[in-house]
């Protein structure tokens, strides 16, 4: 998170300062192009400390929380771009730069998309700290078949032959997080004619 909030800040910053010179010296033939740019520069701090938390999340191997953040900002971001795109333009029509305004209302619709998902997160953090066992490691989705599949990896990365030389990757998957105590075969890319 310290490395997150420190990079994402550094870029946020100079992203944020540096719009005028990415315009002047790399794109010097397009009109407008800081306008969006300082709008985008919080998104980058943003989602740099929104990936922290979803994924912590999701190596607990509860992928809930990432697709609750991630319909909400995609619903916030949506509708925030049409409607900030049309105002923005509106508001600039006389304006030579009106469509890099337009470009910056989709570019807030995307922060504050981003922003709501964050929020959300950051709710379901500190609801699990206080109501799920004190810390979020202990989110869990029911079962331990992430740490499963870990114990199983060496066995499903080695090839094996079939009778008949078809090469296939093999392992066994425990499903004893299902409270069975059976194993079952995996088999990705060729027949299973052993």
């Amino acid at each position: 998170l310290i490395f997150s909030i420190i990079s994402g800040g550094i870029a946020m910053l100079v992203l944020l300062f540096g719009a005028g010179a990415i315009q002047r010296f790399l794109y010097p033939t397009v009109s407008g192009l800081e306008i969006p740019l300082r709008v985008l520069a919080p998104t980058v701090f943003i989602v740099a400390v929104l990936g922290v938390f979803r994924g912590l999340f999701q190596g607990q191997g509860n992928m809930i929380p990432t697709a609750i953040s991630q319909l909400i900002e995609q619903i916030v971001n949506a509708v925030v771009s049409i409607v900030a795109s049309y105002a923005l333009m509106r508001a600039f029509i006389g304006s030579e730069d009106n469509a890099a305004y337009g470009a910056a209302g989709g570019t807030l619709g995307t922060c504050l998309g981003a922003l709501a998902a964050l929020v959300v997160v950051i709710v379901i953090f500190n609801f699990a700290q206080q109501h799920l066992g004190g810390h979020p490691t202990n989110i869990k989705t029911g079962s331990n078949y992430a740490g499963e599949a870990w114990d199983h990896l060496p066995a499903n990365l080695q090839p094996m032959k079939t009778r008949n030389g078809n090469l296939f990757w093999h392992g066994e998957v425990s499903l004893a997080a299902q409270q069975k105590r059976t194993h079952r075969n995996i088999v990705i890319g060729a027949k299973y004619t052993v």
